[in-house]
């Protein structure tokens, strides 16, 4: 039921943004996540259930695309990433915690819906900002890991 409704709460996003030549609204979106999550269920007695279900979900998405740009033009593959995420959320609620799966399909259902408005808050960002931020990360995340975490000499 949560993988039902994960892919519900990202195929609603994506169903109010769908055009004629878009990949796939909330049916699909549910029964994406539930393919996931069956897999995942299925992958205990059957080794190759999800690695099989998952290609499936490739293949399905690769044709979707070529058909869609070559009817529209369009490039964007938005749609086609949060249905292999929305896969992979569904499978999560079986095979690991449903809590996390919760937990980042909402995320990802924000990154969705606030796309007008992250691409207006990167386009203030100034180059200053940005090499400020590139060095603060590289000492956080780099550099301060790599430091003993012990007193060293007397």
């Amino acid at each position: 039921m949560i993988a039902l409704a994960i892919g519900a709460l990202v195929g609603i996003e994506r169903e109010r943004r769908i055009k004629r030549t878009e990949f796939a609204g909330i049916r699909t979106f549910m029964l994406i996540s539930l393919v996931g999550a069956l897999s995942a269920y299925l992958s205990g007695k059957f080794f190759l259930a999800f690695p099989v279900a998952f290609l499936g979900i490739i293949l399905l998405i690769v044709v979707s695309y070529t058909a869609s740009t070559r009817e529209g033009g369009d490039i964007g593959v938005t749609g086609e990433v949060a249905a292999l995420v929305t896969f992979l959320l569904g499978a999560m609620c079986v095979a690991y915690d449903y809590r996390l799966a919760v937990m980042l399909s909402i995320i990802v259902t924000a990154i969705l819906a606030l796309k007008r408005y992250i691409h207006v808050a990167v386009r203030r960002i100034s180059e200053r900002e940005m090499i400020d931020t590139i060095k603060f990360l590289i000492i956080a995340f780099v550099i301060l890991p790599l430091l003993p975490d012990t007193a060293t000499g007397p």
